[in-house]
Order: C-alpha cells, then sequence, then structure tokens
C-alpha cells in the first residue's frame, strides 16, 4: 500500500482574510491562498512534491492528532 494518496483536498477558512487551499495535482500538492470572495491571491501559489517518507511522516502524525474523531 502507498502512502501517497489519489486525491487530496484541503482548506482552511479564516473569518474576513484569506482562505488557504492545498489540492493534490498530478502529485504535487499546489498551496494558495484566495480572498474572502475566493479569487487567487496573486503570487501565493506554490508546489510541493512530498517524498513517500514525508507522505508517510504526514500521515503518521494525522492519526497522533486523531483527525479521523476531529468535529
Amino acid at each position: 500500500m502507498s502512502d501517497r494518496p489519489g486525491a487530496f483536498a484541503f482548506q482552511l477558512f479564516r473569518a474576513f482574510t484569506s482562505t488557504i487551499d492545498v489540492q493534490l495535482s498530478s502529485g504535487n500538492l499546489v498551496v494558495s491562498l484566495q480572498k474572502p470572495d475566493g479569487t487567487a491571491i496573486a503570487g501565493t501559489r506554490f508546489q510541493a512534491t512530498p517524498s513517500v517518507d514525508q507522505w508517510a511522516n504526514f500521515w503518521r502524525a494525522v492519526e497522533f492528532l486523531e483527525v479521523w474523531s476531529w468535529k
């Protein structure tokens, strides 16, 4: 089993300020900031390609934090 997900999306909504958006695209994580109206903030798009070890560390942290039980 691979630690690399086939799909991944995360958004952190903050009142009256930017939203952090993380999407998996072609094996890369694409991080961007968006204004409250949903438009992208210029110059805030970044891309990273996590290694297998980095994904494994991520999933260990998810389990340690018991993310699946969050409300």
